[in-house]
C-alpha cells in the first residue's frame, strides 16, 4: 500500500480515479496545470482519497504552491500518463519530482516520443533545427534521470497501433501537435507554423511508410469526408 501518491497532469481525472481504484494507497494528490480540468475533476472523478489541486508543475520548488511543498519526502510514487513530454523543462522537473520522493520511491510514466517531422520534410521545406529525433529524447530523458540521481529500473519503448474514426483523426492530430508547443519561444510562433505541422504529423502518422512526403495528404483528407477511418502508430517510452 502506497500512503501517498502523486497525479502529475491528471486532466479530466478520468485515469487519476482508475488509478485510485485499482492501486492500494491511502491518498492520491492529483494535479494540473489548467482550473477547468481540476474543476471538471473534483466534480465528476472524485473519491474520498484524491485531493484535486491546480498546480503548474513547469515552475521551480519555490513557486510550488504550499500543498505540494508539505508533499517534500512523502511521496511513494508519481504517475504520470502523457503529460511528462508537454513540460520542456526536463531537468527542472526531474528535481522537483527527486523533492517530492521518499526514500525507495518510484516513478510510473507513460511519454509520447514526438515524431521527427524533418523526416518526412520535402527538399525544398525548412528544417525545424528543435525537433529532436526519438533516439535523441530517450537519451535527454536518460541524461536526466542520472543528472537527478534516479536510477532507470525500467526504460521499454513500445509502439502502438490502433484503428481510429474520422474524427478520431482530426482529434489526433489536432491534440498530437500540441506536442510541439512547447519548442517554440512565443504562442504566435507556434500558431504560425501549426498548420504546416499538423499537415506533416497527418502525413508521417497515417501514411508511414510512402517513399516521399505528401504535403497535401491532410488537406486532401479533410476535403474526403468518404475516409471513414485510419491506423495509427506511435511509440510510446
Amino acid at each position: 500500500t502506497y500512503n501517498t501518491i502523486v497525479d502529475i497532469g491528471c486532466g479530466d481525472g478520468g485515469v487519476t480515479k482508475q488509478l485510485a481504484s485499482r492501486v492500494a494507497h491511502r491518498r492520491v494528490v492529483a494535479v494540473d496545470v489548467e482550473p477547468a480540468m481540476i474543476a471538471y475533476a473534483r466534480q465528476h472523478n472524485n473519491a474520498p482519497t484524491i485531493q484535486y489541486i491546480t498546480q503548474d508543475m513547469a515552475v521551480e520548488w519555490a513557486h510550488l504552491s504550499p500543498d505540494m511543498q508539505r508533499l517534500k519526502g512523502s511521496v511513494d510514487l508519481i504517475f504520470a500518463n502523457f503529460s511528462f513530454n508537454r513540460i520542456r523543462a526536463k531537468s527542472q522537473l526531474m528535481s522537483i519530482c527527486r523533492q517530492l520522493l521518499a526514500t525507495g520511491g518510484q516513478i510510473w510514466a507513460n511519454i509520447v516520443l514526438i515524431s521527427d517531422v524533418n523526416r518526412r520534410a520535402g527538399p525544398n521545406q525548412r528544417r525545424r533545427k528543435w525537433c529532436p529525433s526519438p533516439d535523441q529524447q530517450l537519451a535527454e530523458w536518460r541524461q536526466v534521470l542520472r543528472n537527478n540521481g534516479m536510477t532507470v529500473d525500467v526504460f521499454e519503448l513500445d509502439r502502438q497501433t490502433y484503428s481510429v474514426t474520422r474524427q478520431e483523426i482530426i482529434d489526433y492530430v489536432t491534440y498530437v501537435v500540441l506536442d510541439y508547443k512547447m519548442y517554440f519561444e512565443t504562442n504566435h510562433q507556434f500558431e504560425c507554423d501549426k498548420n504546416d505541422l499538423m499537415a506533416i504529423l497527418y502525413d508521417l502518422t497515417f501514411n508511414p511508410s510512402a517513399d516521399a512526403p505528401d504535403p497535401t495528404a491532410w488537406t486532401r483528407f479533410l476535403a474526403n469526408e468518404s475516409v471513414a477511418d485510419g491506423i495509427v502508430t506511435r511509440q510510446i517510452l
